[in-house]
């Protein structure tokens, strides 16, 4: 029987949206070793201890635009279903994972990373925004290979 330990939905997903209106968003440079590589990125710390969480958000003309935010707030009203369906995905192994970041590609497409508690791994589950204004999960992300520039 999975564990999963670190399951959001110990919290209503309102505590989340609160943390994060309340949260500071800073602009991070680039770095080729954070999510969005070679560009400048907005970051929210969300969250303290086994439940803390990053939310990673493109930034343009040195500011992550005010669609993002909307983006990630309505995310953030469903990440407890989201976090629910990442895990609900079929496995033979119980990784008691915890949710590490979440990234927002676009405003219609995000990534939840996970990582391993019990194994060393890690792992995306990308989600879309349907026209109905819910968070769909699709599956496992499969990695992309790394080539530095």
């Amino acid at each position: 029987m999975p564990r999963n330990t670190f399951r959001l939905g110990t919290h209503d997903a309102s505590h989340y949206v609160a943390l994060f209106g309340s949260a500071l968003v800073k602009v991070v440079p680039p770095n080729r070793l954070r999510p969005f590589g070679q560009t400048s990125h907005g970051v929210a710390e969300l969250g303290e201890g086994d439940l803390a969480f990053d939310i990673y958000m493109p930034v343009i003309d040195g500011e992550v635009p005010s669609a993002y935010l909307d983006a990630a707030r309505l995310m953030l009203s469903q990440i407890v279903q989201m976090d629910d369906a990442a895990r609900a995905i079929p496995s033979d192994f119980d990784h008691d994972e915890s949710l590490a970041c979440i990234k927002l590609h676009d405003v219609n497409d995000v990534g939840l990373r996970y990582f391993a508690t019990t194994v060393n791994t890690e792992w995306d589950v990308g989600f879309r925004l349907g026209a109905d204004g819910v968070w769909r999960c699709q599956g496992i992300v499969p990695p992309k290979q790394y080539h530095p520039q």
